[in-house]
């Protein structure tokens, strides 16, 4: 998320990692994730409180109709 992480998804490109999508928005992120995960996944959200990561968090568990409490570890 965010326009500094572009050069690290260029690179993973060019390595194994074909398939790498940088977002304008964690909420760009989260609709991203909702096409490829279903409810029991389990996903890691890692980034700053700067880039308001908790805001993709938020996003996919309200399109996975999870609450918080329940999907916290």
């Amino acid at each position: 998320v965010g326009s500094a992480i572009r050069l690290t998804a260029e690179t993973a490109r060019m390595g194994d990692c074909p398939d790498v999508a940088t977002f304008a928005s964690p909420e760009g992120a989260a609709g991203h994730m909702l096409e490829r995960v279903a409810r029991g996944d389990r996903v890691l959200v890692k980034g700053s409180r700067g880039m308001r990561m908790e805001r993709a968090v938020e996003a996919l568990m309200a399109g996975l109709g999870t609450r918080p409490e329940a999907s916290r570890c």
